[in-house]
Formats: structure tokens, sequence, C-alpha cells
């Protein structure tokens, strides 16, 4: 199901996107934390690069913008200074995207495409996140395992974890995890890899994944909202070379 590639894309990476890229099943997106520090330009020109190789002709790449501002108030920011933030940090990764796009063929630049949280929101996946809410509200291996994802987060930010800040962040996962899931659905088409550039390692997030998938609970819950009768998404998890990492609030 998920498969964390270690490192900058060297060439045994390409041969694994290219067996996952060579029939049109797979179509991958590009899924950015506003919690980061965005990519060196370099590393995302070869995530570019690499996301080409499928036969999908169109890469969105997306921006959690609606739900970021929930990590910001995790840590005591205001809605106003939370919307600030992220607008900040949305303006930073996107200047080095579109930059990258310049490194490009001009063939290749018309099928990456920008896209925003509201873009991906529909009935359905409000749908998926109210029952995920539910599940989360009966206080059993769906609450522990959130919980323990976010206090992974919320340590590795130098933070100190409280419930307060748990349960506030647990709610962006809780809108987040349908995607995890299913992937996305942009312009009626559904992308089910997703292309996840990050500073952090990737063991919690595994961890968290695997038992949710797991949870009995869960099983209800694919069986449930699984309309389309869709794969697990794929989760490859591009960690970016420690040398460039910089303190961040989070990276989920």
């Amino acid at each position: 199901m998920n498969i964390y590639i270690d490192d900058n894309l060297n060439k045994n990476n390409i041969d694994i996107a290219e067996s996952f890229f060579s029939t049109p099943k797979h179509r991958p997106f590009i899924a950015i934390s506003l919690g980061s520090t965005p990519p060196p330009i370099e590393v995302a020109v070869q995530i570019l690069k690499w996301s080409l190789i499928s036969h999908s002709p169109i890469i969105p790449i997306l921006f959690a913008d609606d739900i970021a501002t929930i990590n910001y108030r995790a840590f005591g920011d205001s809605e106003t200074r939370a919307i600030k933030e992220v607008d900040k940090s949305k303006r930073k990764h996107f200047l080095v995207w579109q930059e990258a796009l310049n490194y490009l063929e001009k063939n290749e630049k018309p099928r990456v495409r920008f896209i925003n949280w509201k873009d991906i929101l529909n009935p359905d996946v409000q749908e998926q996140q109210n029952f995920v809410r539910e599940i989360f509200n009966c206080k059993g291996e769906l609450y522990k395992s959130i919980l323990t994802l976010v206090e992974s987060f919320i340590s590795s930010a130098g933070k100190t974890y409280t419930l307060k800040r748990g349960l506030i962040m647990a709610e962006y996962v809780i809108q987040e995890l349908p995607s995890l899931i299913f992937g996305i659905k942009y312009d009626e088409i559904n992308y089910q890899m997703t292309l996840y550039p990050t500073y952090t390692s990737p063991k919690e997030f595994q961890n968290f994944l695997v038992a949710v998938i797991r949870n009995p609970d869960f099983k209800l819950y694919f069986n449930k909202y699984n309309k389309n009768e869709l794969e697990y998404c794929k989760f490859i998890h591009m960690i970016i070379s420690d040398k460039n990492k910089r303190n961040e609030k989070n990276d989920i």
C-alpha cells in the first residue's frame, strides 16, 4: 500500500516510479504541507520530472491551505494570525514550485496544475470527514491513533503536548484522512498516488496509517464510503536531505 522513499530520487527511485506509472491506473498528485519548509528548487524539479513519467495528463499540486490554519491555532495563534501565516507559507511554497516549472519542457508545463483544498472538497469528502469525526469522538482505537500521531508532531516541533493542543490538531487529521486513504478527486478524476515531500521521518506516519487501516471500525468506513470501489491510496514519502531542514511547527 505505502512506499517510503529515502533521500533525493536516485536511479532506484526512478525505477520504482516507472513500475507504478507504467499504466494509466496510477495518477499522482503532489501534496504540500504548509507547516513545512519549501524544498530547494532542484528537489522540486526532480519531483516534477519524476511525476511526469505518469500517463496522467494533469499533475495536481495540492496546497492544504484551508485546514493548515488548524495547526497554527493548536500552537496558540488566533484565527486571523493563523490565516496570515498560512498565506505567507503558501506563497513561499508556490514561488518554489512555480520557478521549478521553468526547468520543464514546453509540453510538460501545462500538465502541472496548482490547486487548493477547496478544489477537492465536495459532499462525498465532507460525508467521509463527518464519519471519521464520529468514530474519533467515540474515543476508541482511532482516537488513540490520531492523538498519538499529533503528539509526535507537537513534540518534534519542540512544544509541550497537552490534550487541548492534541484535540485541536486532531481535527486537521480528521479532515485530511479521506485524502490519505482514498486519494483526491479533482476535475472528475481520481488521483490515488500521493507524492509527499517532507523533511521528517515517515515512521510515525506509517504506523498511523497501518493502525487506521487495520482498525475494525475503519473497515466499516471503507465499505460504506468507498462508492467508486477505489483502492487504498499509495503514499510516496520523499525525504529531503537533513542539511536543508529548518525549524518547523509541524510537518503533517
